[in-house]
């Protein structure tokens, strides 16, 4: 999968990565270990795809529901920010449809 890839398909689906404001509070420590609770390889991802990863990153640090986000993590479920809260949700559905490890 290819960065052009999924840029395209999030383009196609109408939806663009967020935008954020450079002084987030948190660092987007969440967001990797979302990836591989999705069996993602984040490593991976990183390499690959490095533009999105960042503002993947990026979204991550500026997210409010933190605090939320790392309680469901902790707990396995994953599934309760994807279908809620995680403004990381539509570029994230993208990686999934497209992974190719």
């Amino acid at each position: 999968m290819t960065t052009t890839t999924v840029q395209q398909l999030l383009d196609a689906n109408g939806h663009h990565l967020w935008s954020v404001s450079p002084d987030g509070c948190a660092d987007g420590e969440l967001m990797p270990w979302r990836l591989q609770q999705l069996g993602l390889d984040p490593g991976y991802v990183k390499v690959c795809c490095t533009s999105i990863y960042e503002d993947m990153q990026r979204v991550c640090a500026s997210c409010k529901s933190r605090r939320l986000c790392a309680r469901d993590l902790a707990r396995g479920d994953v599934e309760s920010g994807m279908q809620s809260y995680c403004p990381n949700e539509p570029t994230i559905d993208a990686l999934v449809v497209n992974w190719v490890p």
